[in-house]
């Protein structure tokens, strides 16, 4: 397996400074920076992925490394990614219409999780507004990043199924992973987060990974636990969190997430679209350009691209109807006043 050059670069720096420190063993070197596990320290003597900068420091101070040692580690890793590129290319890609800001965070969350560095994003905004549509084009980007994508779209009744939410998601990876294959068979009480843990460390440890739980309102309170664990637990492997939630009255669920972004997680708030992507959207979806008319009901939508989209699709199907109804007329001027009828109650229609 081919790994990532400045990975090499790094764990020839770290052996060179494990030699000087006597060979200690993965675990001493672990136990004597004492905020990460032995697992990442071999990934990173391996090569087998590029640690976050965080870690390389543990690392250099668990193998008794002076300033200039810490001071090369960080020229080493704050230089970008060769991958992180590619990655932004293919979010552009999916072009969605006035999501730039929010493109912006999840482009360079997606890149830095290739690149090996974990951390958790909070996706927020009301139903209909585009956040599962950000959340299924970053996870079609981190695929394409060569990241291990899990996805899972929460529902009201994962509440009643014990780690249903989480365990969905990591069981039916893309690619597929034998390491966690157990998850669909075993009960919560085995399936225990320092068992998911030692898991998915071994996982991102050979590829990257990125979990999405879409709905994350709706989780159970196993996974919730279970998450409450694994978040700050993996936060110096590669493994990016992104849970997309809807505003709503407090739960389990919730407050985690709340406790979350408290503890550093970055939350991004989907805001409605602005009136010229509207006008866009619009246009996009009746394939030409509207006129005022379209534009003043698509107003009552608020910037919902959801409500939009419904309006639309139920405007071109009133369209169809009433150029039907008004060539069945049999004169110029029944058709002309059965144009103005409908055109009437289009105008009307509730959104």
């Amino acid at each position: 397996m081919s790994h990532p050059p400045r990975a090499e670069e790094l764990a020839t720096f770290l052996e060179t400074l494990r030699t000087r420190a006597g060979k200690p063993s993965l675990r001493q070197i672990a136990d004597a920076a004492g905020d990460i596990s032995h697992d990442t320290v071999r990934a990173a003597l391996n090569a087998s992925r590029l640690v976050s900068l965080q870690a390389a420091h543990s690392i250099i101070r668990g193998l008794g490394g002076d300033t200039a040692d810490h001071q090369y580690a960080t020229r080493l890793l704050s230089t970008p990614s060769p991958g992180t590129g590619t990655i932004h290319a293919t979010i552009a890609d999916d072009d969605l219409i006035g999501r730039g800001p929010e493109w912006t965070v999840l482009g360079r969350a997606v890149a830095a999780t290739a690149g090996g560095a974990g951390g958790c994003l909070v996706l927020t905004g009301p139903a209909g507004i585009g956040k599962s549509h950000l959340a299924r084009a970053a996870a079609r980007a981190g695929a394409r990043g060569g990241l291990t994508v899990a996805y899972r779209a929460a529902i009201e009744v994962d509440r009643n199924a014990p780690l249903i939410s989480l365990a969905a998601a990591l069981s039916d990876c893309d690619p597929p992973t034998s390491k966690l294959a157990w998850l669909r068979e075993e009960t919560p009480v085995q399936s225990t987060p320092e068992r998911i843990g030692r898991e998915l460390e071994n996982l991102a440890a050979e590829r990257p990974l990125l979990v999405i739980i879409d709905d994350a309102q709706w989780m159970d309170e196993f996974s919730v636990l279970a998450v409450r664990t694994l978040v700050p637990r993996l936060a110096f492997h590669a493994v990016r969190w992104l849970f997309v939630r809807r505003p709503g009255p407090g739960g389990a669920a919730m407050d985690a997430l709340d406790d979350l972004v408290t503890m550093g997680a970055e939350e991004i708030t989907v805001g409605p679209l602005a009136d010229a992507d509207v006008e866009l959207l619009c246009a996009r979806r009746v394939g030409a350009p509207v006129d005022a008319t379209v534009l003043a009901q698509a107003e009552r939508c608020g910037g919902n691209p959801l409500w939009i989209m419904q309006l639309l699709a139920g405007t071109v199907t009133r369209s169809r109807s009433s150029t039907t109804c008004c060539a069945r007329s049999s004169t110029t001027r029944s058709r002309r006043r059965c144009a103005t009828a409908c055109t009437a109650r289009s105008r009307r229609s509730p959104v």
